[in-house]
């Protein structure tokens, strides 16, 4: 199942996924994006990061859009998340 949002409003740190950039990215190009994923429930979470030891995508992407909500571009993570 997938679900689209569009943030109005920015609220800093309370949501279970954050995103933030350290700097802006140029047109057609490509930008890092620093991902922070918060379990605030008692069960454990699984969150998969790649398939086949790497070389295939897992369940993270990134998706612009522009004003009418229509998709521009899209990643997809994937590697291994640094250690803690």
């Amino acid at each position: 199942m997938r679900a689209d949002f569009v943030f109005t409003e920015v609220v800093g740190g309370t949501g279970a996924v954050e995103m933030s950039m350290d700097s802006l990215p140029l047109a057609g190009g490509y930008a890092d994006i620093n991902v922070c994923i918060r379990n605030r429930g008692f069960t454990d979470m699984d969150v998969i990061v790649n398939r086949a030891n790497g070389s295939l995508p897992g369940d993270i992407s990134v998706a612009v859009k522009n004003e009418a909500g229509l998709e521009i571009s899209r990643g997809w993570y994937k590697g291994y998340p640094p250690e803690p």
